[in-house]
């Protein structure tokens, strides 16, 4: 049978190394570890606005959207929130050869 996962300390965080794709997908619903952790303050959030030109209030004025926003101050955008995906998958799970 293939070897399964084997964990590697990499700084103060474990990664989960997987010697297959195939062997990746077996592991389907378990708890692979977590990530490190970005801070989203306004100006990373400011930069993606100017990036993706969405540079609506709900993002960028902070006073706005603690006075209408359900959410009582400012939202990062959901493309940001999701463009972090990648790095905090690769912090976590590693495939040979990928």
């Amino acid at each position: 049978p293939e070897p399964t996962m084997r964990r590697m300390l990499v700084g103060r965080r474990w990664l989960s190394r997987f010697p297959s794709m195939e062997a990746l997908r077996a592991e389907v619903g378990k708890d692979l570890g977590w990530s490190s952790t970005v801070t989203i303050d306004a100006d990373r959030v400011a930069k993606f606005a100017d990036a993706t030109n969405d540079w609506q209030w709900i993002h960028l004025d902070a006073d706005r959207a603690k006075r209408e926003s359900k959410f009582g101050g400012p939202v990062a955008h959901g493309f940001l929130s999701l463009a972090l995906v990648v790095p905090f998958l690769q912090d976590v799970v590693g495939v040979d050869g990928h």
